[in-house]
């Protein structure tokens, strides 16, 4: 069974395979899961700070693919569609909570090289450092309005382009791209302020 899902996996893209689960095709959505459970958990966590939470809500959105599957139009990208659903989801669910905890810095992998947003932050002290860094960063990231905070997750976090961003968001490209450039700048504001 894994290699045939391998096999359709590598075989087809994503809009095709959505168009096989419309009718019905298990192998196909299992396909899907397979290859964006990381990323689709990745991003959750990066919302929701907690890996139980974000195992539970990026499985929940896998879960509503697979139902809402009829309503997807193989004309647009899944991969959009589908992260916005995620996103949606995880702002739901903290809505829920009434309350966001921000505890780690946020980076991402690319070939094994850690990626920080700011400069600031390349943490040439060391390591004793990282913590503190950390603790700026989730409440600068924390001072953003959620539309800022958003692009910002999204495109420096999770590596959206922005018109991927757009997409998921329901915006233009032009308002990702102004509301990335106020987020960014903001947020070295906050943090020129903190490391002051």
């Amino acid at each position: 069974m894994d290699e045939q899902i391998h096999d359709i996996g590598t075989e087809l893209n994503d809009e095709q395979l959505m168009i096989a689960v419309q009718k019905g095709d298990k192998t196909a959505y299992e396909a899907l899961v397979l290859r964006y459970r990381d990323d689709a958990l990745r991003l959750a966590y990066h919302y929701l700070h907690n890996w139980e939470d974000a195992r539970d809500i990026s499985q929940d959105a896998f879960v509503k693919v697979y139902l809402k599957a009829d309503s997807f139009d193989p004309a647009q990208r899944f991969r959009p569609w589908f992260f916005r659903i995620l996103v949606n989801h995880s702002l739901n669910f903290l809505n829920r909570k009434k309350k966001v905890k921000f505890l780690s810095i946020f980076q991402r992998s690319r070939e094994n090289e850690e990626a920080i947003l700011l400069d600031q932050l390349s943490d040439d002290e060391g390591i004793g450092h990282e913590f503190q860094n950390r603790q700026m960063v989730w409440k600068a990231l924390a001072a953003l309005s959620g539309s800022h905070r958003d692009v910002l997750i999204l495109h420096e976090m999770q590596g959206f382009k922005e018109q991927e961003i757009s997409e998921m968001l329901g915006c233009s490209v032009g308002t990702v791209k102004s509301r990335l450039h106020y987020a960014k700048k903001r947020m070295r504001r906050l943090l020129s302020e903190e490391l002051k």
